[in-house]
């Protein structure tokens, strides 16, 4: 089944989720690629505390939206990395109202270069970005301004 009939099969509102969060991750990798990360949580901050587009009709959970942004990063150009998906599920999650932790953190295994990895967690659950983060020492945890 190709990837539009598949679309195409979902409820509307999977579809709607699946298309922001396709867009959010192409503007999420854009602004990574032009601005320092800490004026794009800024502008994020800002335009989720705003009745957003993404505002509109968002019941989705945490949970669909981990699944959503994830889905759609294993298709979207430049879009699989840990960090992209986290900021858009970061992002999505604001818009929905809540106030998840933007995470990052970092890890030195013996012989290896240092490495570093982005998760979301919203009420102590992993949102994206989970497996692996208990290895990672948190060097950054961004929670956002409440609304």
């Amino acid at each position: 089944m190709t990837l539009v009939r598949k679309w195409l099969s979902l409820p509307r509102v999977k579809q709607q989720l699946l298309f922001k969060s396709a867009l959010l991750l192409g503007a999420v990798r854009v602004g990574l690629a032009i601005l320092p990360i800490h004026t794009l949580l800024r502008m994020q901050a800002y335009l989720s505390s705003r009745r957003a587009w993404m505002h509109e009709g968002s019941t989705s959970s945490p949970e669909q939206i981990g699944w959503a942004v994830s889905v759609v990063g294993r298709h979207v150009p430049g879009t699989r990395t840990c960090l992209v998906q986290a900021l858009a599920v970061h992002a999505l999650l604001r818009c929905s109202g809540l106030f998840p932790l933007l995470c990052i953190g970092v890890a030195r295994t013996s012989g290896r270069p240092l490495q570093a990895h982005a998760w979301v967690e919203h009420q102590g659950q992993i949102v994206i970005g989970g497996g692996v983060q208990s290895t990672y020492a948190p060097l950054f945890v961004w929670k956002g301004r409440p609304s």
